[in-house]
């Protein structure tokens, strides 16, 4: 999977911008996002499910997610995929590596492997409305609002991560490798434009905006 690194998308996760930033600075962030890109072994996983969900809960297989926003969320939905990707365990050997040589270096490091992460999930996205035949909406991760980060486990599980890409997880809930998501991207036949970026989207009204 070849991945490009967007170095906007990594100075926006730095907080800066290419006209923020010393051009010796941003030299050495790109040297820093072509070291990454050489590292990462990008892979994704993914089953479609149908889903039934209710005020408070989202029902997927047999197991019961309780969360109002999550459900909230996937209020227009009948079927939703579960996604688990990762850059695999070279990326956060490079990432740690990158810390030793500087603040600058493992910031870099760090906002590279998100972008890169967050691509590979805009790709499986891509993949799984193709394979669907549906429309997706945004991504929404376990941790985020008030669904418990100990969903992980029930995600991982539902898509049999560890077996297939090596995705395992810590008694903190902590995924390894580091550089590792997963997510719910609920599916219908309407879908949204912005899947994954709702800041940079003009709806602000949006039923889907996280």
């Amino acid at each position: 999977m070849e991945m490009e690194i967007d170095i906007g998308e990594v100075l926006r996760y730095m907080g800066s911008g290419k006209g923020d930033i010393k051009e010796e600075i941003l030299s050495e962030v790109i040297s820093v996002c072509e070291m990454l890109k050489s590292s990462v072994s990008p892979q994704y996983v993914y089953r479609i499910f149908p889903i039934t969900v209710t005020k408070d809960t989202v029902q997927i297989d047999n197991i019961s997610f309780a969360s109002s926003r999550l459900a909230k969320h996937l209020k227009d939905c009948k079927k939703a995929a579960i996604l688990a990707a990762t850059l695999g365990i070279q990326a956060d050997n490079a990432i740690r590596r990158s810390a030793i040589l500087g603040t600058v270096n493992a910031s870099a490091a760090q906002a590279a492997g998100t972008a890169i992460i967050e691509q590979v999930a805009d790709l499986a996205t891509d993949a799984i409305e193709k394979e669907s035949r549906l429309k997706a909406i945004p991504r929404f991760s376990p941790g985020y609002a008030d669904w418990h980060l100990s969903a992980q486990r029930d995600m991982l599980n539902l898509c049999d991560a560890q077996r297939r890409i090596g995705i395992t997880l810590t008694d903190s809930l902590m995924m390894v490798p580091t550089k590792s998501v997963t997510a719910i991207i609920g599916l219908n036949n309407k879908g949204c434009t912005k899947k994954t970026n709702c800041s940079q989207c003009d709806k602000k009204d949006c039923d889907y905006r996280l």
